[in-house]
């Protein structure tokens, strides 16, 4: 596709010299890719390793009349019949160039990043698909803050499907090749080291790199990497996700004490089916959604052992229908609110014991009620020797006592609590990227200097045991008191709040 130098200077609202019309139907930015110097459009791109600028006398001479530049280069008087587009930026030009490009297409766009495998997958996808549409995709491995653009730039008239890979090596890249790409698909492929001297924890690149799905339809990530679904949970995408995962079945079976077959047979599918995943076979989406179904929800998962009783035998549906209530029933104590901020927190961290799981339940109680002036949850708060604790969670997760909560009868609470709302979510995140990097013997210690749990505390010795109730209302006015001083709706004043405390 065609674009004048006039509708080009426009749109980069570059200062323009020269008034040679020209029609342009090529970016460069490497002098020596050059194929059709009549149509080509230079970016003279300056680098930590060389200056585009110097390769303007060179390309001149071989019949390139049109060069993007932040500076007019010497002896520019000589190029008589030479456009020179003046901006402050070439290479954010270039980007901005391919954006609007972009904007002209509305085809289905396959956006994949990832610390590695991006190429692989993009080539897999591109052999799959290309027999029944147009793709265009990203050359080789064209997925720099330069390749992305000079990417999207060969999407014409005849592409029916876009298929571009995004790389990054630190913090802000991927919000500059988003509007590039605009993916409608977004695939992550994986999170390790790569790259990793520029962030400071492969949480936060990861956050970065998800940046890329912001306004996808579909996203899809490894399910079992329990990184990259906490990442997506907090990123709090619209877009529907495909989590794919080997350990669904295994689970299933775990959770509701039942073997291969029967299972296969109880969710509606072959009798060999599961046996296959667990050796490595990728469900359908449709298989997938019932598995994921059955994982959220014991009340389905019993539905589906009464529907196929007959064919999964007697024994084998009494053992699992008796899992299934046991599950059931294991949540009934706690409110449902309560869950939700539960499971937000178990997608959230990576590892979460009993005792730092109370305590940062009490701060973000604490913290919206002193900001919204309501509890987040209804449940009573008790000034335990270790701290505040909310007795219904304390017996929900008693027998793990110290050790990380690690048990596969709570997937089903991270797939089947409540949303949290905009403003539960805020306080929620803001308190797990503060608190949340503390053990659970830090918060403790915080919480033994702070008002509410010291004064519920008055006339008990050191170790006496006592359920003496913190107040909602000391919570709250002793936090609204931390928020006049250090501005709790801020993650720098809650981090300095911390550090007075510790």
């Amino acid at each position: 596709m065609s674009s004048t130098i006039e509708e080009i200077t426009s749109i980069l609202g570059a200062q323009r010299i020269g008034t040679t019309s020209s029609t342009i139907d090529w970016i460069l930015t490497d002098s020596r890719s050059l194929c059709f110097p009549e149509e080509t459009l230079f970016f003279a791109l300056k680098t930590k390793r060389n200056d585009g600028h110097k390769y303007i006398p060179d390309l001149y001479q071989k019949g390139v009349r049109n060069f993007v530049v932040n500076e007019i280069p010497e002896a520019a008087s000589s190029y008589t019949d030479a456009n020179f587009l003046i901006v402050p930026n070439p290479l954010k030009s270039l980007q901005r160039l391919a954006s609007r490009h972009r904007e002209q297409f509305q085809v289905p766009v396959i956006g994949i990043t990832g610390s590695n495998g991006k190429t692989v997958v993009k080539e897999w996808l591109y052999q799959i698909l290309s027999p029944d549409r147009t793709i265009t995709r990203s050359p080789r491995s064209y997925n720099s803050q330069i390749g992305v653009p000079l990417s999207v730039w060969l999407m014409n008239e005849h592409t029916e499907l876009g298929i571009f890979e995004a790389g990054i090596s630190e913090m802000g890249e991927m919000e500059a090749l988003r509007p590039i790409i605009q993916p409608t698909i977004g695939i992550l492929t994986n999170i390790g080291g790569a790259h990793q001297e520029n962030f400071s924890s492969v949480q936060d690149k990861c956050m970065e790199k998800l940046q890329l799905f912001k306004d996808c339809d579909v996203i899809v990530y490894n399910g079992d990497n329990e990184l990259i679904t906490s990442c997506v949970t907090k990123s709090l995408f619209t877009a529907r996700e495909i989590a794919w995962s080997t350990k669904d079945s295994e689970r299933l079976m775990k959770l509701y004490n039942i073997g291969k077959a029967p299972l296969s047979l109880a969710l509606g599918f072959g009798e060999v089916t599961i046996t296959r995943y667990l050796a490595g076979q990728v469900p359908s989406k449709e298989y997938s959604d019932i598995m994921l179904h059955a994982l959220a929800s014991a009340s389905y998962m019993k539905e589906l052992l009464d529907q196929n009783r007959e064919k999964i035998g007697e024994t084998a549906y009494k053992k699992a229908y008796t899992a299934a209530t046991q599950l059931e029933n294991l949540y009934v104590a706690v409110p449902v609110e309560l869950l939700a901020v539960i499971a937000y927190i178990f997608s959230a961290l990576h590892e979460v014991t009993p005792l730092t799981l109370q305590k940062l339940l009490y701060y973000i109680q604490g913290n919206y009620a002193a900001i919204y002036d309501k509890p987040l949850f209804d449940a009573p708060c008790e000034a335990w020797v270790h701290g505040p604790v909310y007795r219904n969670v304390y017996n929900l997760f008693r027998d793990f006592k110290y050790n990380p909560i690690d048990d596969d009868r709570f997937v089903p609470l991270k797939e089947s609590a409540l949303p949290l709302n905009p403003e539960a979510k805020e306080v929620v995140d803001r308190v797990l990227d503060t608190f949340g990097m503390y053990s659970g013997k830090v918060l403790e210690s915080i919480t033994h200097k702070e008002a509410p749990w010291l004064d519920a505390r008055k006339g008990f010795l050191p170790d006496e045991t006592s359920h003496a109730e913190i107040s909602l209302d000391a919570m709250k006015a002793y936090f609204k008191k931390v928020d006049e001083k250090y501005n709790i709706r801020t993650e720098d004043g809650l981090r300095k709040y911390i550090a007075k405390m510790r």
